[in-house]
């Protein structure tokens, strides 16, 4: 079963290079495990269980992911301290299709936002959101984002977060920062950083250090 786009248009063709990713793909059998127990999730949210089991879901069909906004978030700071409607993570553009694959296979089948190559946002039947920023680069070195603008976005290699006790790959803080400059911050991105702050001491732009 293909992406159904929520707007009833054909969702966008993959960008790539025209070659095939290389990657190790995993048998059959290792994915289907990780995706049956997805589909057994019910709740309206993702949790942590969610999160690691998309991790291991991806990790099995041989694509390199990082974990980036608000659980990107929590990963640094090593617990959960919110509720979470999605899950946004780094992955190669030359693996989206890989990707897309295992996801499609998990029941995350509906397109929410199809804005490729900076971006593919996609759900299940649950209301549980995935958002995808493709790069150009590897795991080992990170890579650019391209931004509907023409602009370049730097992604580091990933540092190790904590999501559930478990070591995760996840953005860096400072790029955290970096990732919610250039629009009007929510209460929720100030909560964030404010956070985010407080554990690692990465530096704030004025607009987001607390009032005193």
């Amino acid at each position: 079963m293909g992406f159904v786009d929520r707007t009833g248009e054909p969702g966008r063709a993959l960008v790539g290079t025209g070659q095939q990713p290389v990657v190790n793909r995993a048998e059959p059998s290792d994915i289907s495990v990780a995706t049956d127990r997805l589909r057994c999730q019910s709740a309206l949210v993702l949790n942590e269980s969610d999160v690691l089991e998309v991790l291991d879901l991806l990790k099995s069909a041989g694509a390199a992911v990082w974990v980036d906004g608000g659980w990107g978030v929590d990963a640094l700071i090593g617990e959960t301290t919110r509720i979470h409607s999605d899950l946004d993570l780094v992955v190669l553009s030359d693996q989206l299709d890989v990707v897309r694959d295992a996801l499609v296979e998990a029941g995350f089948t509906e397109v929410l936002r199809d804005w490729l190559p900076t971006g593919l946002a996609v759900a299940d039947s649950a209301g549980r959101e995935i958002d995808l920023h493709p790069i150009v680069g590897s795991s080992r070195e990170g890579g650019q984002q391209l931004l509907p603008g023409g602009e370049w976005f730097h992604y580091p290699a990933p540092v190790t977060g904590t999501i559930g006790g478990r070591q995760v790959p996840c953005v860096d803080a400072t790029t955290q920062v970096q990732c919610h400059l250039g629009y009007e911050a929510t209460d929720k991105d100030r909560q964030d950083m404010a956070r985010l702050h407080t554990v690692t001491g990465v530096e704030l732009p004025w607009d987001y250090m607390p009032t005193p």
